[in-house]
């Protein structure tokens, strides 16, 4: 074997092993956000105010490479010490801003200046979310870590696999 086809072996080795990484990476972040959008449900609240809220894209002019989303920002107080956030949903920065419908209907629900409820763990209050709750963009996303990691064992584990 030549130096350059073990090179070229140990690249395909470590782009394999770097697929089942990421793969467990995408499932405790997204495992951490289901935890955390379960128990937002049972924090406490108070008053909030929205003080920034638009509609973006980003991309080129075609509308299926735009990215679509809204920019909601809210500012809230607890004991005496204000804060600002801008996580509307756990999840929220996941799939759901990439319709162009989603992002739109953000910003018309929570209008510059609008009062909010706003959702906030007791334990840590800068950790807030305007809508309680486990979404589905959590959930799929977590599948797609579980998805990600199998294909990484299955290409470490398969030596006749891909970037062979």
């Amino acid at each position: 074997m030549t130096n350059e086809f073990i090179n070229i072996l140990d690249f395909a080795m470590v782009l394999k092993i770097l697929i089942a990484v990421a793969g467990v990476v995408i499932f405790i972040l997204s495992l951490r956000a289901i935890i955390r959008a379960k128990s937002s449900k049972s924090w406490n609240t108070t008053s909030g105010e929205i003080i920034e809220s638009k509609f973006i894209e980003f991309g080129s002019s075609g509308d299926s490479e735009r990215i679509y989303g809204a920019k909601i920002k809210y500012k809230y107080v607890v004991q005496g010490t204000e804060y600002m956030s801008r996580r509307i949903y756990f999840g929220s920065s996941l799939l759901s801003n990439f319709k162009r419908w989603n992002g739109l209907r953000y910003a018309r629900k929570f209008p510059k200046g609008e009062k909010v409820t706003v959702y906030f763990n007791r334990l840590n209050s800068k950790v807030s979310v305007l809508e309680p709750g486990i979404r589905s963009e959590i959930i799929f996303t977590s599948a797609i870590g579980i998805i990600v990691f199998l294909f990484g064992c299955y290409l470490l584990t398969n030596p006749s696999g891909l970037f062979t």
